[in-house]
């Protein structure tokens, strides 16, 4: 296995494919709203599915990680994105991560 791309589910499609493009620097890979459409940055895919009664917005969560996350906290910093934990270093996983989250509130660890 070389990828992941997990699934994250939207009201709007159009208006997450924004998002995570202006906000996130993902460029788009397949657009096929109001349905679905898959964003990409580097190797790190992330699918935009409609929600529905099964999977409503909000219900999704991933983790990305990168190789300079202090840089691409100060990249998200200068485009406003909101963090929901700021920037830390977790002792009990040593590890330094932030958390946002979408417009829908899914959830994404980085």
């Amino acid at each position: 296995m070389k990828e992941i791309a997990p699934t994250t589910p939207v009201t709007d499609v159009d208006k997450a494919v924004e998002f995570y493009t202006v906000q996130l620097g993902f460029e788009v890979g397949f657009n096929n709203a109001p349905v679905f459409a898959m964003v990409r940055r580097g190797s790190v895919q992330i699918g935009l599915q409609r929600a529905g009664e099964e999977r409503p917005p909000g219900t999704g969560n991933c983790y990305i990680w990168v190789e300079d996350i202090r840089a691409i906290y100060e990249e998200f910093s200068a485009k406003g994105v909101v963090f929901t934990d700021d920037i830390a270093h977790r002792g009990e996983y040593d590890l330094t991560d932030f958390v946002i989250h979408d417009p829908d509130g899914n959830h994404i660890g980085i």
